[in-house]
């Protein structure tokens, strides 16, 4: 419940345009317990105590509740500002301002062709995997903040995270997380649990989570993705409190070994305040890093505008969080979109987001759009693709030091992109001059690179284990069959990465049978311990393999 402090009658509520900041109302953080007690002993700081207002409200109903909305009388804002900046309880307090989408722009209807998957090395990408769970089995979860998602899209089948905790409809907080019925996630706009549909938000969707391989329509990045929703008006207040519920959901989920919460891997955002900076909003900017502390690698959108925001500012793009990765926008000619900005030290890369055929409105249902709106999700969804690699050292990595992971799978996408252009007037010159990595997005070197950081990732493509894994007491087999004649390497590994076993295979032409002798490993040994998951590995030059088989010896 709302808790309000009135000693005035009438409160002016003036109509602000996108991007203006609310001078009357401020976002806090506050870890006291008490935070309508402490803001009534501040007001009295006031030189001005009569014909008073505010009004103070927590984000969440979570007993751990950390940020707060503050509104107060027009005329004492100043001094209200003032007030709460000199006050030591006080741990960030920032004003709220209107937010602005990163609005799509639309382009041609009849040019039905994803031909940005091409560009970004999808295809490749798919090869190696489609999406779905982890290697241990658990759910990879994208959260959307959006203006609104048509669920009921053809294209939008099972593509929707389910909260384990919570009763559809029951009215009542089941997974006491401080929000009622968020099934799907929450509706920031009415404050419940009930997603309605924009068209906005359903082209950000289809561009991230499209279902693949269905037959009908697009494929988004990750065929199998699972999304969480978060509907935002065009306001800093609850974009930040749908981020604070995102952390919640991510710390539920840890908190409870998985039955509760969600296993968030990353979140994307298109919309923001143009002509400010990060410094501004301490609060929104703070909780990047409290994300991706457990693992959240955060995406912005920056400005459909040719603006250095470095020089003239946006949030979040000049939020100063490792965890957030900002975007531009590029086209098919591989250059960035003359109308998005740049920065050579807060936007970090390219993405296509020009001519995007999307999901769209029951009506259309799909339509070609433009903009930095659709360069973010694609990124959001090749994130959640990775974490879907078998690499078991990864996932155990991940499990074990969420943030120094997602930070190293940050490394790992700036570094792999493809050097693009820009234009400077007629002439095309390095992106690397005008962002941090000069890259634009290719998801299948993203991933050849997470085989080289982490070295048991299975990579399948014309090498392939055929057959599965036979095992007597001394030695195990498989079939296999591959296009070169290069000396195979075969190795086995634990699921949390260990290396257990190695050795060279000479390749004999016309032999699509491998045996392997390893009698120490498989056989009374001190190493493996029966009735587990082991994974064989198959190596051919750059080419790998894998195939994982349960581990038992009957005596």
């Amino acid at each position: 419940m709302i808790k309000r402090f009135l000693l005035l009658s009438v409160l002016f509520l003036p109509i602000f345009l996108s991007g203006q900041i609310i001078q009357n109302e401020f976002v806090l953080e506050f870890h006291h317990q008490n935070i309508q007690k402490h803001i009534q002993d501040l007001s009295g700081k006031l030189s001005v105590r009569q014909n008073l207002f505010f009004e103070v409200a927590p984000f969440s109903n979570h007993p751990k509740n950390e940020y707060y909305t503050l509104k107060v009388d027009m005329e004492a804002s100043e001094e209200w500002y003032h007030v709460l900046l000199h006050d030591k309880n006080i741990i960030n307090v920032e004003r709220a301002a209107v937010t602005e989408n990163r609005n799509t722009r639309p382009n041609d209807p009849q040019l039905v062709s994803q031909w940005y998957l091409e560009t970004i090395k999808a295809f490749d990408a798919w090869s190696i995997t489609k999406g779905g769970p982890d290697l241990n089995g658990n759910e990879i979860v994208i959260a959307i903040l959006d203006d609104g998602f048509l669920l009921s899209h053809e294209d939008f089948a099972d593509i929707f995270y389910t909260n384990p905790g919570e009763i559809p409809g029951d009215g009542i907080d089941n997974d006491a997380n401080g929000f009622i019925d968020d099934v799907n996630g929450f509706n920031f706009d009415t404050n419940n649990g009930t997603i309605t549909a924009e068209t906005h938000g359903t082209q950000v969707l289809g561009a991230a989570a499209a279902k693949g391989n269905n037959g009908r329509g697009i494929s988004g990045i990750n065929w199998n993705a699972k999304v969480m929703l978060c509907q935002v008006p065009l306001r800093t207040t609850e974009v930040q409190k749908a981020y604070d519920y995102v952390f919640k959901m991510k710390s539920l989920y840890l908190e409870s070994g998985g039955t509760k919460g969600a296993n968030i891997v990353t979140v994307s955002y298109s919309a923001g305040v143009a002509n400010r900076f990060g410094s501004e909003f301490p609060v929104w900017c703070s909780l990047y890093d409290k994300m991706g502390e457990k693992g959240i690698l955060s995406v912005g959108a920056c400005p459909n505008s040719n603006d250095n925001i470095d020089v003239v500012g946006d949030v979040p793009s000049t939020c100063e969080s490792k965890y957030l990765i900002v975007v531009t926008n590029s086209d098919d000619k591989d250059v960035k979109v003359r109308e998005a900005g740049f920065g050579s030290k807060h936007v970090d890369m390219a993405v296509p987001g020009e001519d995007i055929l999307t999901t769209n409105d029951g009506i259309s249902k799909y339509s070609l759009v433009s903009g930095t709106s659709l360069s973010a999700p694609i990124l959001a969804g090749s994130i959640s693709l990775l974490h879907s690699m078998e690499c078991a050292s990864f996932t155990e990595d991940y499990t074990n030091n969420p943030g120094n992971t997602t930070l190293m799978l940050k490394d790992i996408l700036l570094s792999s992109g493809d050097p693009i252009s820009y234009r400077s007037g007629s002439v095309l010159k390095p992106l690397s001059e005008i962002t941090v990595s000069g890259n634009r997005l290719n998801v299948h070197n993203a991933m050849l690179e997470m085989t080289r950081v982490y070295n048991d990732c299975i990579i399948k493509g014309p090498l392939e284990i055929t057959s599965p894994v036979s095992l007597t007491e001394d030695s195990f087999s498989f079939r296999y069959k591959t296009e070169s004649e290069e000396n195979l390497e075969v190795v086995i590994f634990d699921i949390l990465g260990r290396l257990l076993f190695k050795t060279e295979i000479p390749f004999t032409k016309g032999q699509p049978y491998i045996t392997v002798e390893a009698p120490n490993l498989l056989y009374e040994s001190q190493k493996v311990q029966q009735h587990q998951i082991l994974f064989v590995g198959l190596i051919q030059g750059k080419q790998k393999t894998g195939k994982g088989f349960f581990y038992t010896i009957s005596n």
